[in-house]
């Protein structure tokens, strides 16, 4: 953390653009607020399958809680190439 403490922001910018395009997605039941580095949001009952597959299929890393809460976290390997990809899949899949 001290050594990357200045590129946090990059972190903190990429996870408000992920959560600002989770807000606009029909699949997205709830989001928490995002403040950090840090997406949590819930999906549908009926969506779970196919979003995680089309996650897994994509090659995007998430964590999962409980039956239908994900986590994205940004980090200093998560780049803008990454960004625009998942942004581009998270599209795709409303």
């Amino acid at each position: 953390l001290d050594n990357n403490i200045l590129r946090l922001s990059d972190d903190h910018r990429r996870a408000k653009f992920i959560y600002d395009t989770l807000l606009k997605v029909n699949y997205v039941e709830e989001i928490k607020p995002c403040e950090t580095n840090i997406i949590i949001f819930k999906l549908h009952e009926k969506d779970i399958s196919r979003v995680l597959n089309a996650f897994c299929q994509s090659s995007i890393q998430y964590s999962k809680f409980g039956k239908n809460m994900i986590r994205f976290v940004t980090h200093i390997h998560f780049d803008d190439l990454q960004l625009n990809k998942l942004i581009e899949v998270l599209k795709s899949l409303n």
